[in-house]
């Protein structure tokens, strides 16, 4: 609710200056996806965040969506090192989003804005989920030797 909140707010107040200053944000997380850094990854990633943030200009929502951003920056450093194939993708469809969003607050379209936002948090919100919540060890148990 409050990425969606703040896509929408930025779509609405964002100004030129930060539009470039956010397509200059993708152009240095696209590069971190070259590197296989995967701490400049996650730093880049967050810094994306962190401008559609100022672009909405709410000092009621951002504090909240910057406390987000700590958690999904320390979480993600496991999911931008990909593993398998599907991670692999995702980065490119994260990659893909941020465009879409770019796209989406330079047009003013707050509604698709807001949309991209629940799709880009679907995108990582199983990796989240799977760092919070592991699945539990699948182990026999055995049987108890009597004493």
């Amino acid at each position: 609710m409050i990425y969606g909140a703040i896509l929408r707010l930025a779509a609405e107040n964002a100004t030129d200056l930060q539009i470039a200053v956010l397509k200059d944000a993708q152009d240095r997380f696209k590069g971190t996806l070259r590197s296989g850094d995967i701490a400049a990854r996650a730093l880049a990633n967050n810094h994306f965040h962190e401008v559609t943030g100022q672009m909405a200009d709410n000092v009621y929502l951002l504090p909240s969506f910057q406390r987000l951003l700590i958690d999904h920056a320390r979480i993600s450093m496991t999911f931008f090192r990909p593993r398998d194939a599907k991670t692999a993708e995702n980065l490119d469809k994260a990659s893909q989003q941020h465009d879409a969003i770019i796209a989406a607050i330079e047009a003013g379209d707050a509604n698709t804005a807001a949309d991209l936002a629940i799709q880009h948090w679907n995108l990582s919100r199983d990796n989240i989920e799977q760092f919070v919540m592991p699945r539990g060890l699948d182990l026999p148990l055995g049987k108890a030797k009597p004493a």
